[in-house]
């Protein structure tokens, strides 16, 4: 048996991504016999034509894992989905099966199937569905699945260059857990992984994290909430440390609802420095809208613990949801200017809509939304209670001259994307987020030297 697996994202934005749900499928694909050819489209300048020629050799089957639905930009959103329309419609065109899944198809599975004639999208972990497949279990239809592990160890560098995403972000991504307890009011997570916590084994585990830290690569943790238990996560950390596993981690997904300093000690012993807090506001108000466990009064007790330890983050807002009026976005903005130097914040302004989520049944409420609506198109909510535009305006001015702070549209924009290029050519790239400060002066600098030429050019 013939197969062509295919990784179809090619967003880079803040930072490219290892597709390692599609290595996962290919691994476990060619360990039972079935001979894979891999198309990784993240950096390739002719994807379409890499489809094409890959399936000139008549595969048995296409598998294309979409990750994203879009670039989740409310001021500018752009939706994947055309670009995986044309995927499927020259797998299509040659009647060769095509089964779609990843995270996005996970979300809107029956829409993907229709408007990409998709033999099946199967909604659920990568290793589930090979586990299906070589079972000769139906693939057809809207498959939803809740088989699969939280780790498979599988051989990146078999799949993909690893190397050009390296050069990018120093680290490897890893997942110790699935699920998450949370019931945040516009999150999917629990409807993809499970509203309760699924750890693996550990063993299979040590040879892959000692592959990486031998070779001086960091790990990224991508559980969904890292320390969610927080007992489990330090008695994992410990165990990390007993097998010698200490090396450069970031933890990916960190809440500041602690309850003491373990966990920051134990962080701070296996090399667990870099995080990322998806907090999404600075304001109380909005923290209960989002449905958070947390209010600031533990993220201000966090924040005092965390001065012992030396510990870098990069906090996550999600700025205009439910209820946000001028007096709350001032409170977020207020708390990203107490952040030390070391920590970086990124914005994103307007909450992507979904299905499956608490603010799905509001937005329909509030007529932001029809329930006949397709939500493969980008439809964010913004609060009523804002002057949407003039609030963009004054996040977007506010930010100008903060290094350490990033909002979506600059992230997406070529001046940010060009400039990230240029740090990974020359191989200066830290752990992703980390570079924000640097890019941001160096696009100032780009825009300074470029209107001193304009004004040049006009004098002369």
């Amino acid at each position: 048996m013939k197969a062509v697996i295919v990784a179809s994202n090619r967003e880079k934005s803040p930072f490219p991504v290892i597709p390692v749900g599609a290595t996962i499928v290919a691994e476990l694909c060619a360990s039972n016999g079935v001979d894979v050819e891999f198309i990784d489209m993240c950096f390739s300048e002719t994807p379409l034509d890499d489809l094409r020629d890959a399936l000139d050799k008549n595969p048995d089957f296409v598998a294309i894992s979409f990750r994203n639905l879009n670039n989740h930009n409310g001021t500018d959103p752009v939706s994947y989905v055309p670009f995986l329309k044309s995927l499927s419609m020259i797998v299509r065109d040659r009647r060769i099966p095509l089964y779609i899944g990843g995270s996005a198809a996970s979300i809107e599975p029956q829409e993907i199937l229709e408007v990409t004639g998709a033999n099946a999208v199967y909604a659920g972990q990568a290793d589930g569905f090979v586990k299906r497949l070589v079972a000769g279990k139906p693939l057809e239809g809207v498959i939803i699945d809740d088989m699969g592990e939280p780790f498979v160890n599988v051989d990146l560098e078999r799949w993909v260059d690893v190397k050009k995403y390296l050069t990018y972000e120093r680290s490897v991504p890893i997942r110790l857990k699935l699920g998450c307890s949370y019931k945040c009011s516009y999150c999917t997570y629990p409807s993809l992984e499970g509203k309760s916590s699924h750890t693996g084994e550990l063993g299979a585990l040590e040879l892959y994290l000692r592959k990486w830290i031998d070779r001086g690569v960091g790990i990224d943790i991508v559980d969904s909430i890292f320390n969610e238990p927080e007992e489990w996560a330090i008695r994992t950390l410990e165990s990390l440390i007993e097998k010698g596993l200490e090396g450069s981690y970031h933890i990916s997904a960190f809440s500041p609802r602690v309850s003491d300093s373990r966990i920051l000690n134990t962080m701070t012993r296996i090399g667990a420095n870099v995080g990322m807090i998806g907090i999404d506001s600075g304001s109380d108000t909005m923290l209960e809208s989002y449905r958070k466990p947390f209010r600031m009064e533990q993220v201000n007790r966090f924040m005092e613990m965390r001065k012992d330890h030396d510990l870098r983050f990069l906090w996550t807002f999600i700025l205009g949801g439910l209820g946000e009026t001028e007096k709350t976005l001032d409170e977020s903005l207020k708390f990203i200017d107490s952040l030390p130097d070391t920590d970086v914040a990124f914005i994103v302004f307007g909450v992507r809509v979904y299905r499956q989520t608490h603010l799905y049944k509001q937005a329909l409420k509030e007529n932001v939304i029809n329930k006949d609506d397709s939500l493969l198109k980008p439809i964010f909510y913004f609060s009523k209670l804002l002057d949407r535009y003039k609030a963009e305006q004054s996040i977007s001015d506010w930010q100008e001259n903060r290094d350490n702070v990033l909002t979506d549209n600059v992230s997406n924009s070529k001046g940010y994307l060009d400039t990230l290029q240029i740090l990974s050519e020359l191989e200066a790239s830290k752990t992703g987020w980390e570079n924000i400060p640097t890019i941001k002066k160096l696009m100032r600098r780009r825009l300074t030297l470029r209107n001193e030429k304009v004004a040049a050019r006009v004098t002369t």
